[in-house]
This record gives structure tokens, sequence and C-alpha cells, in this order.
């Protein structure tokens, strides 16, 4: 089994180069089959603070085994998928990781299947909650949104949805990315919409539309 680390970015302060961020990825193959990690670990200042300019790899993914990556507890999950996915007849009847997504060493999602189709996930264990209370005001916030037909500029391609920033002014966890931001090449950086944070605000739109229509219908028998 072929087993690579990678480190896909850095975020750094612009002041002194300090990195504060490293985004990791995992890959293993073995044949045909294969499996993989992503995450992300977060840095403070230590006494081997090293100028951006002359970090490594290696270096940098050492890091992350030292302060947010459990790379021996990793390779292990990933070599268990993939005895998985070379005996699905002994696990035809459970759930198997794909991918799964890291901040630091906390899970936050995953790629799934279970025989009969695939899953994206994002996790919703109510033992990372706290502060949990019925939403309010959400039918209030849907009539805010301004949903739309467009075509896409290239293709001419016909679309629907949302405009980023517009979307963000309603619902900000909904939009990644900033209004009008560029690469360093002047290219454009553009904002992403993940549209299944509208999900439950929908959800409890509906129902503050049902009791507003079952009291009208209880004062109009």
């Amino acid at each position: 089994m072929n087993i690579v680390w990678t480190i896909d970015d850095t975020l750094r302060q612009t002041s002194d180069g300090l990195v504060t961020t490293a985004h990791w990825r995992v890959s293993a193959v073995d044949g045909e089959h294969s499996a993989g990690a992503y995450g992300s670990v977060g840095f403070t200042r230590g006494e081997d603070f090293t100028p951006y300019e002359q970090l490594t790899q290696k270096q940098v993914l050492g890091w992350c085994w030292k302060w947010g990556v459990g790379k021996d507890a990793t390779e292990a999950a990933l070599a268990a998928n993939i005895e998985a996915q070379k005996h699905p007849t002994t696990a035809s009847s459970g759930t198997r990781n794909h991918i799964v997504f890291y901040e630091n060493t906390t899970e936050r999602g995953s790629v799934t299947s279970n025989g009969g189709g695939v899953a994206y996930n994002s996790v919703s264990d109510y033992r990372m909650k706290e502060n949990i209370l019925p939403m309010s005001g959400a039918l209030a916030k849907v009539l805010q949104l301004k949903p739309c037909t467009f075509n896409w500029k290239g293709s001419g391609s016909a679309g629907e949805g949302f405009i980023a920033h517009e979307l963000a002014e309603v619902f900000p966890n909904a939009v990644t990315g900033e209004k009008d931001a560029v690469k360093p090449d002047g290219t454009i950086k553009p904002q992403g919409v993940d549209t299944s944070m509208l999900v439950a605000a929908l959800v409890s739109a509906i129902q503050e539309l049902k009791a507003e229509f079952d009291a009208y219908k209880a004062t109009h028998p």
C-alpha cells in the first residue's frame, strides 16, 4: 500500500510570514483501491519558528502530526477502508468511509457509502453542540431570499439558484469567500454557495406557515 501525505495550502500572517494554518491531504492506494482524508491544523508561534520562505513540506507535515493529526491512526483508518473495499462481502451491511475531513483532530465531515448509495456528510452530533434552541423567524429570512435564473458566462448554459453575495446577506453560513475577491494574478477568486445550509430554515419556515394556516382555519370554520 502506498500512502502519500501532502500540504495543499498554508495560511500565514503577512507581517512576518508566521504560518497559522496548514491544509493537509493524505491518499492511500493499493492496486485499484484507494482512500483519502483531508483536514486543516491551526498553529501558534513556537520556539522553532521558521521564516515562510525557508519552510519545507516535510517540516509543515511534522507540525501537523505533532499538533493535530494522528498520523498512525489516520493511516490505519485508510488501510481498514481499503480492506473493506477489497472484501465487500464482509462489510456489505456497514457504512464505509471513503473520505474523512478533519479540523485539527476533530472530524467535520465524510463521504461514505453503504451499498445503496453515496452520502456527503457534515457532522451533526448532539454531543458536539450546545445552546440548542428551536429556530424562530425563519419565514421572514426565507422571504428575503432572491432566487434567480441565469446563464453561465463562457458556456451559456442555463442555471438557477442564488447570487453568492446576496445570499450571504441573509444566510452568511451558506456562503464562502468574499465579494469581488481576486487571486494574485488578477483572476477571479469566486465565492461559493452550499445550499444544504438552507434546509433547516426552509423546514422551519414551512412549519411557521402550517401554524399560521392552522390558526386561520380555527377562526374560519
